[in-house]
């Protein structure tokens, strides 16, 4: 798989990660759950493509996937 970096704001908003399949602690989530998430509870975020996460995931994630963990998550 390729893993892409991607930059995020105060506001957690992230560029052209909109057609991508969005995982919020292993759970799938929509643009708007991301965009209600604050930067500063994120603790870790991936960007990851390829034949073998849409093998995994299926058709909506043949554009890539975001998993993101949250500090809350981690405790």
């Amino acid at each position: 798989y390729t893993v892409i970096s991607a930059d995020i704001d105060n506001e957690a908003n992230i560029e052209h990660l909109s057609e991508k399949l969005i995982m919020i602690n292993g759970k799938e989530a929509s643009e708007h759950n991301l965009k209600k998430l604050s930067a500063a509870d994120i603790e870790s975020m991936s960007v990851k493509s390829g034949d073998d996460i849409t093998k995994k995931y299926g058709d909506k994630a043949k554009n890539g996937v975001v998993f993101i963990s949250t500090k809350k998550a981690q405790k």
